[in-house]
């Protein structure tokens, strides 16, 4: 069974969310060309990273965030 994911919306824009040990947060700021800044990281804190994703990537939340908590958050193997 997947792990199932909660996101957080403000005003309607997805501003973080969780899936089993991983959570990625928004942080806000100037992006260009609506790029965001995220922060991805575990419970235990292991692994915390900054990505970034456009708004065409944003939809791939979910993909993301399974891929990551089914893969014990790993740093060995690539993501999506």
């Amino acid at each position: 069974m997947k792990p199932e994911i909660e996101v957080e919306r403000r005003a309607g824009m997805i501003t973080g969310a969780s899936c089993g040990h991983v959570s990625l947060i928004w942080l806000p700021g100037d992006g260009r060309h609506g790029v965001r800044t995220w922060v991805l990281s575990t419970d235990s804190g292991g692994t915390i990273r900054r990505i970034r994703l456009s708004p065409g990537e944003i939809g791939c939340l979910a993909g993301i965030l399974q891929t990551i908590a089914n893969e014990g958050g790993r740093d060995d193997e690539p993501v999506g």
